[in-house]
């Protein structure tokens, strides 16, 4: 490199002269040093005025995140062998504190305009460590589920930020905090809050129960309770005070009403460690034998008159999701029952006399309006004709209550439609794909251990048992539950088409997938109605619905799922913050959405 020095600017001319042929020269010089300085800065400026990190690092001047040092380097980062925090004493119920001031900006959530309200960011402390540091799990909301993040706040007042808590496996999302998270706080790579045991198994009162997820992370499935034992129903709030019915070591199980009539109560059940944590249960026997990892098949029943049926019965069913829970009838009087049938074990099937208000509310409101019975023999039946062919059925369980059962080929409870699963892995990789779904159709052909050995390419490609596919498809119901809708977009039924495309493009798929997406559900898209709502689940709700187990596990991945309803007119609404995750390594993408009249 050559260095110049003028000692003064007597030498400027020998300094000319030494280096330079003419004054020409010079000029030519000066000329090409004005233009790259210039280049310089406006490349400067531009680079920070388009780079969404810089935008958010520029803008945050409000006062729900802290001003800071611009967002530190994005070198990339790997996660090593978790460590588990055991010098954790957990508080009974989680305590609200005021904004701790974790985040540079919230770009990592959405993009440079997102506010700690937009995401109805909250802080809570669960805990604390032998040192007095505090454990602080932030909770926030991007669709219809809530998503949970955790750290711990040392005496100091500095923050880490627990990534093997918050199932940040792939790098660039560590990266993407890392940019968005406040100076203040430091990756923790290894150090990992451990989820309480969970009872497999239990037995309440005689009454079995089935674990409902495999959490193996304190934010899978939304198991964090903000609010103690008012979160209790999770996505339905209930109606009434949970009532504990048994323990089992660390876990107490509790009932909870969700809804509640003049004719029924839903109910379901879960379990909690303290007021923290929870997980669904599901009620195990011969009519109820839902697990994660099993769907629900009622067996053959035999009725009184000797025919036996082995149709599919639901009970608590709504959305697309099984909801864990029953449907128990109200004011039974055992005296008026006759009963119809029963189990292979001998369990008593029972039912209503024509007169009673919920036997008329079955017919009225649930088969009558509906135009959706497919099987022309069971259309246009009177109530006497409903009620001959066991439609519904009553069963006693363990603790004294009357559960109601309903048959699919009579009663539409909704389903998840065609969702697509696509796989893009860096290089063609053999995977195995399992939903947590009761799965009733797919293509290709869904085993009880799911989708094996199907040979992905990284251009989406794929092949099973010979044949080629351009994603995996599936139908059925959750067994997750369906969540309550409370934000979307309200459009007119004119917009609604192109309304989809944006905002399907907006969650970050692609243009194949896009017109996949609207080559099956375009025609569904009309509603007969002058106003449509559009609702989105995303990646973390879905997750909870229907959670994907992927072999090799993916590196993103990205579902969105499309919960539209017509209206006579619009009404207030709130916005949903629709996010596009980054596609960095092994891609797995799904597209579905709420069939709300039934699946055919």
């Amino acid at each position: 490199m050559i260095t110049f020095r003028l000692s003064s600017i007597r030498d400027f001319p020998a300094f000319v002269r030494r280096y330079f042929k003419s004054w020409q020269h010079v000029v030519f010089f000066a000329f090409i040093v004005v233009v790259i300085i210039s280049g310089s800065i406006y490349g400067i400026v531009t680079s920070k005025s388009n780079h969404p990190k810089a935008q958010a690092t520029q803008q945050s001047t409000s006062n729900d995140v802290q001003a800071d040092t611009p967002a530190p380097d994005t070198t990339d980062l790997k996660l090593p062998q978790a460590v588990p925090i055991t010098d954790v004493t957990y508080l009974t119920k989680a305590v609200a504190l005021a904004n701790q001031h974790a985040f540079r900006d919230y770009s990592v959530f959405g993009d440079s305009k997102t506010t700690a309200k937009d995401l109805n960011l909250g802080y809570y402390e669960i805990g604390q460590t032998s040192d007095g540091s505090k454990i602080i799990a932030v909770t926030y909301q991007t669709g219809p589920g809530e998503s949970n993040l955790f750290f711990i706040k040392h005496l100091n007042g500095k923050f880490d930020f627990l990534v093997q808590n918050n199932d940040l496996s792939v790098q660039s999302q560590i990266v993407d905090y890392k940019a968005s998270l406040a100076s203040t706080v430091t990756l923790d790579m290894q150090d990992k809050l451990i989820p309480p045991s969970w009872p497999a198994n239990p037995i309440i009162d005689g009454q079995s129960f089935a674990f409902g997820y495999d959490s193996t992370t304190l934010n899978d499935f939304n198991t964090f309770l903000k609010n103690g034992l008012k979160d209790f129903g999770i996505f339905r709030q209930p109606v009434s005070t949970p009532t504990l019915i048994g323990s089992r070591g660390d876990t107490d199980f509790y009932k909870v009403i969700t809804e509640d009539s003049t004719t029924f109560q839903v109910v379901q059940f879960s379990g909690t460690y303290k007021q923290l944590f929870t997980v669904p249960y599901y009620p195990l026997d011969e009519l109820d034998t839902q697990t994660a990892d099993t769907p629900s098949k009622t067996p053959k029943l035999t009725w009184s008159n000797g025919t036996t049926t082995k149709d599919q019965y639901f009970t608590a069913g709504r959305g697309c999701g099984l909801e864990g829970g029953f449907v128990v009838v109200k004011n039974v009087n055992s005296l008026t029952l006759t009963k119809v049938g029963t189990t292979p074990k001998g369990q008593a099937l029972y039912q209503l006399p024509l007169s009673n208000p919920l036997v008329q509310k079955i017919y009225n409101e649930d088969y009558v309006p509906s135009k959706d019975v497919l099987i022309k023999r069971y259309q246009n039946l009177t109530l006497g004709q409903m009620n001959s062919l066991h439609t519904y059925f009553l069963s006693k369980n363990a603790f004294g209550d009357y559960v109601l059962y309903q048959d699919e080929n009579f009663f539409v409870r909704g389903g998840c439609a065609k969702p697509a699963i696509y796989l893009y892995p860096t290089h063609t990789t053999s995977v195995n794909v399992k939903v947590g779904a009761q799965i009733v159709k797919s293509e290709p052909s869904y085993s009880s251990v799911g989708w094996q050995n199907v040979t992905a390419q990284p251009n989406g490609q794929l092949r099973v048992d010979g044949l080629s596919y351009n994603y995996l498809y599936w139908e059925g119901y959750g067994f997750g539950q369906y969540p309550i809708i409370s934000n979307g977009t309200i459009v007119k039924a004119a917009d609604v088409v192109s309304t989809v495309g944006q905002q399907l493009a907006q969650q970050g798929l692609l243009p194949n997938e896009i017109n996949d997406f609207m080559a099956y559900w375009q025609t569904k898209l009309d509603t007969g109605k002058p106003y449509v709502r559009l609702t989105w689940l995303d990646t973390a709700t879905m997750n909870e619905l229907a959670p994907l187990n992927i072999s090799p596990k993916p590196d993103s991945v990205i579902r969105v799922f499309l919960d539209l309803q017509g209206l006579d007119k619009p009404y207030a609404l709130p916005h949903e913050n629709l996010v596009a995750t980054p596609r960095n390594g092994f891609t797995v993408v799904e597209w579905g959405g709420l069939a709300r009249n039934g699946l055919n």
